[in-house]
């Protein structure tokens, strides 16, 4: 079991990590065009310049996904990257209101909550980035194969079980039904003919009706 677990290929959801940067990447400019190009370079707040700074690390992730397949590899990708990931959420959460504020003349400067819903769309994006570029055992379709056979047959297991159930329920009242519309005598004839102990009343008029077929030559 160890040696399959160190022999195990690794891989990432890295086509995640790339949408996910491309779309904060993109839509930054789109939804803060009217603070970026109406004032000049001048008149952008230096907040601006440093979101441009983590802008330029989606970038490097997303060449990262595209070169690497492990996505952020080991302990110390994962560590910069979560590190860079929680830099992020602080330097966002200390200019909230700005951002909002910002998103809202891009966006609609109606709905004054939709603003803050995406300063943490933004966020929510960057999370599943990063998650998505954690490396994680590769299975392959043989496998996959081999998981869902055992699932359907638990679950059709389930399933005979779940019938055997419903089949004795319906049994025990099949019988208490009987019990309490039989007589004893009746009750014992009837589980006599269960058993195979009685013989039925049509049996000698059969054999009559057969011999008499015989004599007009009808037998066999």
């Amino acid at each position: 079991m160890e040696n399959s677990k160190k022999n195990a290929e690794y891989t990432s959801r890295g086509g995640i990590s790339i949408i996910c940067f491309l779309i904060i990447i993109i839509g930054q400019p789109i939804m803060l065009r009217k603070v970026l190009f109406n004032g000049g370079l001048a008149s952008i707040p230096s907040m601006y310049y440093i979101e441009l700074i983590f802008c330029l690390v989606m970038v490097v992730g997303i060449i990262f996904c595209f070169v690497k397949k492990d996505g952020w590899g080991g302990v110390k990708g994962h560590i910069i990257v979560f590190a860079l990931f929680i830099l992020y959420c602080i330097f966002t959460a200390l200019h909230y209101t700005a951002f909002a504020e910002a998103y809202l003349t891009g966006f609609n400067a109606e709905f004054k909550s939709a603003g803050g819903a995406l300063v943490i769309l933004k966020l929510f994006l960057a999370l599943i980035a990063v998650i998505g570029g954690m490396p994680a055992p590769k299975v392959d379709g043989r496998e996959y194969a081999r998981a869902l056979r055992e699932r359907v047959q638990k679950q059709e297991a389930q399933w005979a079980q779940e019938s055997i159930k419903g089949a004795k329920k319906d049994l025990n009242a099949t019988v208490r039904k009987l019990k309490s519309s039989l007589t004893d005598e009746e009750l014992k004839e009837l589980m006599a003919q269960l058993n195979g102990d009685s013989v039925s009343p049509y049996d000698d008029e059969d054999t009559s009706i057969s011999e008499d077929m015989h004599g007009w030559g009808g037998g066999i």
